[in-house]
């Protein structure tokens, strides 16, 4: 019986312990949220769950204390150089990376526009072999209408022959 009093006894101290642990974790939580709501506060003064049993790797990280480093100023040291800050260097990176993605687009706009000149040249050389090609066509044609006006115009030969002798007083006799 004393075995299951003490399994009892070990039970309860243990749940005592989880429920001790969450209220300090909701506690920690809650001023956390009220740090963050209000502004900064010293680290010293909010709750901290690594001191917890039973608290884990994750917990302890979370709550990890980092020393912080004193900044050197330089009248202080002659070789330190000032550290540049992390904003800096980011907004060169973005800055970099802007410049390079406008060099890229004005190369593509360069391509583009050499490939529609050439297209451009290609359609006018087009046009002008079309164009030669209807003024040909066009000066064949009127030739071709010229020649048969001229002969539509012209009598025949034979009363052409016989027009002109009657003028002339030549019979007929004699151009046969």
């Amino acid at each position: 019986m004393a075995l299951i009093d003490g399994h009892d006894v070990a039970k309860e101290q243990k749940s005592a312990g989880a429920k001790a642990k969450a209220s300090k974790k909701q506690q920690a939580a809650l001023e956390l949220r009220d740090a963050v709501m209000m502004g900064m506060r010293p680290r010293n003064t909010l709750s901290d769950i690594t001191q917890l049993d039973g608290a884990t790797a994750y917990e302890k990280q979370g709550q990890c204390k980092h020393k912080r480093s004193q900044t050197l100023l330089g009248a202080d040291k002659e070789n330190c150089a000032p550290s540049a800050s992390k904003h800096v260097r980011n907004q060169t990176t973005i800055a970099s990376v802007l410049q390079q993605r406008e060099e890229e687009d004005v190369k593509r706009l360069e391509e583009a526009h050499a490939h529609n000149e050439q297209r451009h040249k290609q359609i006018i050389n087009g046009f002008d072999h079309m164009t030669q090609g209807l003024t040909t066509l066009n000066e064949t044609i009127q030739y071709s209408m010229r020649r048969d006006s001229e002969s539509n115009a012209q009598p025949p030969k034979s009363s052409r022959f016989f027009h002109l002798s009657s003028s002339k007083g030549i019979t007929e006799q004699m151009l046969i």
